[in-house]
C-alpha cells in the first residue's frame, strides 16, 4: 500500500514538473498598430522565469482587459518559448446611438412622430486605441431632446515609463432637468463640466486616485423667461479601486472593490459618497464555469445636496424591474445575484473585409436573478424588489449585450436590454 502511495505521489510530481516550463523566449505576434510597450506591460511571466499554465492565463486576461483584441492565445513550448498570438481589434468607428432621455422603447412604437419629444441622437466618432496606445478618445454631438456635446480621453495607462489613469471629460449639453421631471414638470438643465480623474494605473491590484471637476448648472423653466437659478461647484473626490477579477467584463473568478467620497464647494457646499463591491465563485470546472456572482453597492450624501446632484433612476440607469419607474434620491443601497451558465460555446469568425475584422467573438450564456433596492430621499423610502432570467451575448468591441426578462414585487413585466454586464 505504501508503495501504491508513493508511485501516484511520483505520477503527480512529474506531470507537475512538465507543466511548469522555465521562459527561455517571448514572442509577440499578430501586433500591428498597437505600440509593444502596450503588450509587454501586461505579460506577467519574464525570460527565465519558471511558469506554469496559470500564469500564462493570467497574461491572457490581462492582455484582454484593455478591450483592444478580438483574440488571444498564450502558450509555452518544451524549449520554454512562450507564444504570445493576438488578432487587434478594428479601432476606428463612427458613433451612433439613440438615449431615451425621457420616454421608453413602447411609448416609441405608440408614438413615432414624437420621437425625439424623449429621445437624443448621439453621432460621433471614437479610436478605442490612439495611435497605438491604447488609450480611448471620443467626440460626441446630441441632438434631440437634450443637445450639445461631449468630448472624452482615457487611457489606463499613460506611457511606458508613467504608470499613471487618466481620464480628461468636457460636456456642454442642455438635458432633461430629470428632477422636475419626476414632479410631471417641463424643465431644461444646461450642464457644462470639465473633469479631471487620475490615478495609479488601471489593472493593478489596488489603485488609487484622485479628481477633480468643475461644474456650472443652470435651470430652466420651458415656459417662462424668469432668471434662471445657477449653480456654479467645484468637485474634489478621493476613491479607492481594489481588482480581484480575472476578466473585467465578463469576471468567473474574483472580486471588485470600489470606494469614492467627494466635497463638492461653491455655490453649493455638501458631501458625497459611494461604494461597488461584488464577488464572483465559478461553480463548476472548465473554460466556461457556472457562475454565481454577488453584488452590493450604495451611495449617500450630507445635507444641502441639489435636486440636480441626487441619483437618478429610471432614465439612462435603473434596477431590473424598475427601469420605466423614474425615482430619485439622496441616499440608496442595492443588492443583486446572479446565477450564470454557459448556453453555447464562444466561436470565432472572420467577416470578408481585408484583415481588420478577423477572430470576432461569439457566444450566449443565460442568467438567473434577484436583486433588492432601498431608495432614500429625506424621511421618505422606497423598496424595489425584482428577479428574473435573461441572457447575455458575448460580441466584439463592446463585449456583452444583455437583455433580461423582469418580474417585480407589485407584478410588473418588463424587459430590458443593456450594453455590458448589469453585475
Amino acid at each position: 500500500m505504501r508503495t501504491l502511495v508513493w508511485a501516484v505521489l511520483g505520477i503527480l510530481c512529474s506531470v507537475s514538473a512538465v507543466r511548469a516550463v522555465q521562459v527561455t523566449r517571448i514572442q509577440i505576434e499578430g501586433r500591428r498598430w498597437t505600440k509593444a510597450w502596450v503588450i509587454e506591460r501586461e505579460l506577467t511571466v519574464s525570460v527565465g522565469d519558471t511558469v506554469r499554465q496559470e500564469a500564462l492565463d493570467r497574461t491572457r486576461d490581462r492582455l484582454l482587459n484593455l478591450g483592444l483584441f478580438n483574440r488571444v492565445d498564450v502558450k509555452a513550448d518544451s524549449e520554454g518559448t512562450v507564444t504570445v498570438n493576438l488578432t487587434e481589434a478594428w479601432h476606428l468607428w463612427p458613433l451612433v446611438s439613440v438615449n431615451l432621455d425621457e420616454t421608453q422603447i413602447a411609448e416609441l412604437f405608440e408614438s413615432p412622430r414624437r420621437f425625439f419629444d424623449g429621445t437624443s441622437l448621439d453621432i460621433g466618432a471614437l479610436d478605442m486605441n490612439l495611435v497605438g496606445s491604447g488609450a480611448i478618445l471620443q467626440a460626441l454631438a446630441r441632438v434631440g431632446a437634450s443637445r450639445g456635446g461631449t468630448i472624452t480621453y482615457r487611457t489606463r495607462w499613460f506611457s511606458r515609463t508613467i504608470p499613471l489613469a487618466l481620464r480628461v471629460h468636457f460636456r456642454n449639453l442642455t438635458i432633461v432637468n430629470r428632477h422636475a421631471a419626476i414632479l410631471g414638470l417641463d424643465k431644461e438643465s444646461q450642464d457644462v463640466r470639465s473633469e479631471l480623474q487620475m490615478g495609479t494605473r488601471e489593472g493593478a491590484h489596488a489603485r488609487v486616485g484622485m479628481k477633480v471637476r468643475y461644474e456650472y448648472v443652470k435651470e430652466e423653466p420651458l415656459w417662462s423667461r424668469v432668471a434662471a437659478p445657477k449653480d456654479r461647484t467645484g468637485l474634489v473626490g478621493l476613491f479607492l479601486v481594489l481588482e480581484r477579477r480575472d476578466v473585467e467584463w465578463y469576471p468567473s473568478k474574483g472580486s471588485y472593490v470600489w470606494l469614492e467620497a467627494d466635497y463638492i464647494g461653491g455655490d453649493r457646499h455638501f458631501y458625497r459618497s459611494e461604494a461597488d463591491g461584488r464577488a464572483y465563485w465559478p461553480l463548476t470546472q472548465g473554460m466556461r464555469p457556472m457562475i454565481l456572482a454577488l453584488r452590493m453597492r450604495g451611495g449617500t450624501a450630507s445635507a444641502g445636496m441639489p435636486p440636480w446632484a441626487r441619483w437618478f433612476f429610471g432614465f439612462n440607469m435603473g434596477f431590473r424591474g424598475y427601469q420605466t419607474d423614474k425615482s430619485e434620491a439622496d441616499g440608496y443601497l442595492s443588492g443583486a445575484a446572479e446565477l450564470r451558465f454557459p448556453l453555447t460555446r464562444i466561436v470565432y469568425y472572420d467577416l470578408p473585409l481585408g484583415n481588420r475584422f478577423q477572430n470576432l467573438p461569439f457566444g450566449l450564456n443565460g442568467v438567473v436573478f434577484l436583486e433588492r433596492t432601498e431608495l432614500r430621499l429625506g424621511r421618505h423610502r422606497a423598496e424595489l424588489l425584482a428577479g428574473g432570467v435573461g441572457f447575455n451575448c458575448r460580441v466584439p468591441y463592446v463585449q456583452t449585450l444583455e437583455v433580461d426578462f423582469s418580474l417585480s414585487a407589485e407584478g410588473t413585466r418588463e424587459i430590458s436590454a443593456s450594453i455590458g454586464m448589469t453585475l
